[in-house]
């Protein structure tokens, strides 16, 4: 099976891909899901905007699109970060190429990072066979698989709630028989120039709801990426601490065929496992720093 069609994973995938940042992705389908992300993000926006201008002497509604406003930035934020790469983006930079050139491509350049770390996570099921090393490979990939279903949980049924809240009074209204006129209120303060906002209230609702989905699987998604190789950084370190912790002694080594026959490279087979030890120490920092360079 398919590394990241596992359990551990497939949520952090799937997410990626329907925002167009998964780096195994077909070409054509990341720059549409991009392209359909982009468009869903920006144009509520611009609808709040509108609406912050139209209602500029309304007090209230200004504080209300505060919130909205700033759920907006930290989701920017996030998707640019999953789409521009200061240390890959400066590899063009240094050629001095235009702007049109760096956003034509910056869909490849964007994911170098990202492809590395995930390469270099499948590289390490592969190193690490030892059914002990495998043991806390699996222990580190579960609590991250637990910690990004609760966290999906968690977010998509909050937004559910919100997203239906304008429509409870009106349910009520319906189930109860009440023959009461309940106004029409968006979940966020939005105005489309020149369309009826009365007349088209669902279709405007569905719309919004769209999008406010949108945003949060633009969270979920850099949030779970996140998730998955932070825990794999802890596992890799976690399998060294390990190794180090658990020295075997030189009479061991010799019966254990698994060690004696895949890393023994001099007559000292002791020596060789220590070797060992650093190479995969070594790993672990290499994959943590370029964790960090690809986050913070």
């Amino acid at each position: 099976m398919y590394l990241f069609d596992h359990s551990y994973y497939r949520a952090s995938k799937n997410a990626s891909r329907l925002i167009g940042r998964w780096p195994y992705q077909k070409y054509w389908e990341s720059r549409i899901c991009s392209l359909i992300t982009i468009f869903l993000s920006t144009s509520q926006f611009v609808a709040k905007i509108l609406c912050v201008i139209v209602n500029s002497d309304d007090k209230e509604a200004i504080i209300e699109s505060i919130t909205p406003f700033m759920i907006d930035i930290v989701v920017a934020v996030k998707y640019a970060n999953a789409v521009f790469n200061l240390k890959t983006v400066s590899f063009f930079a240094d050629f001095k190429l235009n702007y049109f050139y760096v956003f034509l491509y910056e869909n490849e350049l964007a994911v170098i990072q990202i492809t590395k770390l995930l390469d270099r996570l499948k590289e390490d099921w592969t190193i690490f066979t030892n059914e002990k090393e495998k043991r806390i490979l699996n222990e580190y990939a579960y609590v991250g698989q637990l910690v990004i279903y609760g966290y999906i949980v968690v977010v998509y049924i909050t937004t559910m709630v919100f997203i239906t809240e304008p429509l409870m009074p009106k349910w009520i209204n319906f189930i109860f028989h009440l023959n009461e006129t309940v106004p029409n209120k968006y979940p966020v303060p939005i105005y489309w120039y020149k369309i009826n906002m009365e007349k088209h209230f669902y279709f405007i609702l569905c719309y919004e709801s769209i999008c406010i989905v949108t945003l949060l699987t633009i969270t979920v998604a850099n949030d779970s990426m996140f998730i998955v190789l932070l825990q794999h950084a802890c596992a890799l370190f976690a399998v060294v601490g390990r190794q180090l912790e658990n020295l075997p002694s030189r009479k061991n080594l010799e019966n254990n065929w698994e060690y004696s026959d895949k890393f023994r490279k001099t007559n000292d087979i002791q020596y060789d496992y220590y070797v060992m030890c650093i190479k995969n120490h070594k790993r672990a920092i290499e994959y943590g720093l370029l964790f960090t360079d690809s986050f913070y």
